[in-house]
């Protein structure tokens, strides 16, 4: 099938995916980056599905919209590990989100650039 059909890489990848990758990913994005609600974010060092520079990339411009952010940077931990792993620093931000305290952030200070 594939011989008969003459598939080449060039005849089978053409046109080029990026333009519709680029429209997928607008769909992808934040309507908005001033969000009200403070914002936790926890970045694995080895996460490949989300790498730490595009995390930070979004905590930056969430910070620079004026969104309250904390973030926190696990070094050791892929995409799937941050999860079970960071209830220690998520669990008490949600604590004190949930009892109308104050959220900080540390936007003056991320732990990834």
């Amino acid at each position: 099938m594939v011989s008969e059909a003459q598939l080449t890489r060039r005849k089978s990848f053409a046109p080029s995916p990026s333009e519709p990758m680029r429209q997928g990913f607008e769909l992808m994005g934040y309507p908005t980056l001033n969000i009200a609600a403070p914002v936790f974010l926890g970045t694995g060092g080895l996460d490949r599905d989300t790498p730490p520079r595009m995390q930070a990339a979004l905590a930056n411009d969430l910070c620079a919209a004026g969104t309250k952010v904390t973030s926190f940077f696990y070094p050791e931990l892929n995409h799937r590990e941050v999860v079970p792993f960071s209830p220690r620093d998520s669990i008490p931000f949600v604590r004190t989100a949930f009892a109308g305290g104050e959220q900080l952030g540390n936007c003056d200070d991320p732990p990834v650039n």
